[in-house]
């Protein structure tokens, strides 16, 4: 995944600065990748139900197959960028993300960078589309490092992208939450001795295969407990825990957070 962002060519479809006026509303479907920057103003911004308040420098990432919300508080202005990433051989990039904020650097300025770019190199438009591209490509791979959900969202809806023996495991370890998956089953399945695949599976991935697991139970013990009334010890069985002391654990380990009280706190 990281190389097909690395690696993948950026076509840019559109760029520009838009002014809003208070109140302007607009709901559309989301077809390529969406950079929205925010200059000045303010905004809230649905992505996929997700309710964003967007303000001065906030940038924001809008994906294939998303459905975009936005309406301007007051009057406002944005940057936006259309894009997609193909590989060598003309696929698409489309990958979903679990959180849409980019948490930008406190001296990172998308617009002063864009106008910057313009400004030297107006007389050779064509130098601006790879020197965008690159930075559109490390926002997207600093979205991902950012936050492990983002990471697993792209990853499931990228495995065509994956070599076999990694597509497989994933495969293997979505399926089978409930198994024991050591890492010695997952190298077999893969095809790779047990020393060699931890970096083969980390290099496609961004993470170890523990982390990976580990990760993909929490997201779904997430979902169990602030979307249904299921009993722990059955969340717990579900994911492959032997016990509900063991899942407590962890969930309040990688949350901050016991399961009973984000229950709660979500009713």
């Amino acid at each position: 995944m990281y190389d097909m962002i690395q690696n993948g060519k950026i076509k840019i479809v559109t760029c520009g600065f838009i002014e809003h006026p208070a109140d302007f509303c607009i709901t559309k479907p989301i077809d390529d990748f969406d950079i929205l920057y925010t200059i000045e103003g303010s905004y809230e911004i649905i992505i996929d139900n997700q309710q964003y308040k967007a303000g001065s420098n906030d940038l924001f990432l809008a994906v294939p197959g998303s459905t975009l919300s936005l309406k301007a508080i007051k009057p406002s202005k944005q940057l936006f960028l259309h894009f997609v990433i193909e590989n060598d051989r003309g696929k698409s990039f489309g990958a979903d993300f679990e959180e849409h904020r980019y948490l930008a650097k406190a001296d990172f300025n998308l617009p002063s960078l864009y106008r910057q770019y313009m400004e030297e190199n107006c007389k050779d438009k064509q130098k601006i589309v790879p020197y965008i591209g690159l930075l559109l490509k490390l926002i997207l791979i600093e979205m991902l490092n950012q936050n492990i959900g983002n990471c697993l969202a792209a990853l499931s809806d990228n495995e065509e992208i994956l070599p076999d023996g990694v597509s497989a495991v994933l495969k293997y370890i979505h399926e089978n939450m409930k198994e024991e998956l050591t890492a010695a089953k997952l190298s077999r399945i893969a095809g790779y001795n047990a020393v060699y695949f931890n970096r083969y599976f980390k290099k496609y991935t961004g993470v170890t295969p523990f982390t990976y697991i580990n990760s993909y139970r929490m997201e779904y013990a997430r979902h169990f407990v602030c979307e249904t009334s299921i009993n722990f010890n059955e969340i717990a069985q579900r994911i492959g825990f032997a016990d509900l002391f063991s899942f407590s654990k962890k969930f309040k380990k990688y949350y901050g957070i016991s399961p009973s009280k984000m229950r709660n706190t979500i009713i």
